[in-house]
């Protein structure tokens, strides 16, 4: 990174001022890489559009459009990456076809209708060039920090990190999770048909000892996530995430530290509507990280929830509640365990509102393209 900054060139110019006292100042935004043919070609067309304008008399629309992927600029693979990475030069911004194609098509409309527009002779120009520059769309080219030209080779760069390098992390980030909480399933079965060939019975038998392990290492390996959110990596805001997985974590070091915890029935509980929604959320995670959908999995996705949610909520409350009462003469657990009522089940309503918004726009999409 340091080696390709060195290749940025500030988008910095002296401004002119003409014998009026007027000041212009000038950028460039051009790009070689588009060949010489290119940009002579686009020279006559603005040099024509002067002379049309000052010595013709004529009403010219020339107005600059932004970056904007095109089918012929994104074949080139090189221009792709480019532009999928220019975004993070702010405040460039790389349009569709149809948004700059509206956008364009409105400046044309008002510079033919409106005499005050550029595009009118009888309108005043400080100088020739700000025909182009009066009603420019430049998509922030003008005002990047650095010259549009410099910024190629590092927009791919940062393309190939977050598209390609992040990508493959989070895709082997999410399948590290899903058969991580898959080994913790596939252990507390074990348990349950262990006990139940020995006629014990479950409620007395929880299966802590065996799962306690890696349910804890993939449980606050889950922290990661915030993280991702607060790097950008993902589209989730990071306190929505935080407060989530932080309320599981608290749980679960409670369990750890106080075993008697460990006893109670509704471990099962939350074995159950943890386990059963993290290999659906990170196998869902996985796919959609390739570009592919199983529709069962999605609905899955976003149906079990109405279930294993509040499941999930009822069993930490009923462990949260005997650990109080183990704890009863200790201050510290007492207040992170209060936090935890008064911050967690507070937003549970919001949260499980908030999921329920998302299953009716996924799953009614998803009805709509398989009737399309």
């Amino acid at each position: 990174l340091l080696f390709l900054s060195k290749g940025l060139k500030r988008n910095t110019f002296r401004k002119v001022t003409d014998e009026d006292g007027n000041n212009f100042h000038i950028v460039d935004a051009i790009v070689p890489e588009q060949g010489p043919n290119y940009i002579l070609a686009k020279r006559l067309q603005h040099w024509r559009a002067i002379v049309s304008r000052e010595e013709k008399n004529c009403i010219v629309s020339s107005n600059i459009a932004p970056s904007t992927k095109t089918l012929s600029v994104v074949h080139n693979i090189q221009f792709k990456m480019a532009y999928g990475g220019m975004p993070s030069f702010k405040p460039m911004e790389v349009f569709d076809q149809e948004t700059s194609s509206a956008v364009m098509a409105g400046l044309l409309v008002y510079d033919l209708k409106c005499s005050a527009s550029a595009s009118y002779p009888s309108t005043e120009l400080g100088n020739p060039l700000c025909l182009f520059s009066e009603n420019s769309f430049h998509g922030g080219a003008w005002r990047c920090g650095y010259k549009f030209s410099s910024i190629g080779t590092s927009s791919v760069l940062v393309y190939l990190v977050s598209n390609v390098l992040v990508s493959l992390y989070l895709f082997a980030y999410n399948m590290f999770q899903f058969f991580g909480w898959s080994y913790v399933a596939w252990l507390t079965l074990q348990h349950v048909n262990e006990n139940k060939d020995a006629g014990a019975d479950l409620l007395q038998q929880v299966p802590w000892d065996k799962v306690g392990v890696p349910l804890r290492f993939f449980q606050d390996l889950a922290m990661m996530e915030v993280v991702h959110s607060m790097l950008g990596m993902t589209s989730s805001h990071w306190f929505t995430v935080i407060i989530q997985l932080l309320s599981r974590v608290i749980l679960v070091e409670g369990i750890v530290y106080y075993p008697k915890a460990q006893e109670n029935m509704f471990v099962y509980g939350i074995l159950f509507a943890w386990g059963l929604t993290e290999m659906v959320r990170y196998s869902f995670y996985a796919l959609k990280i390739t570009g592919h959908e199983i529709r069962l999995l999605t609905w899955l996705r976003y149906s079990l929830f109405l279930v294993l949610y509040p499941l999930g909520v009822l069993s930490e409350l009923m462990i949260i509640t005997d650990l109080v009462n183990i704890i009863s003469s200790v201050v510290a657990p007492k207040i992170a365990l209060g936090v935890y009522y008064s911050v967690y089940v507070p937003f549970f309503p919001m949260l499980f509102g908030h999921m329920l918004a998302q299953r009716k726009k996924v799953l009614s999409r998803n009805s709509k393209n398989k009737s399309v």
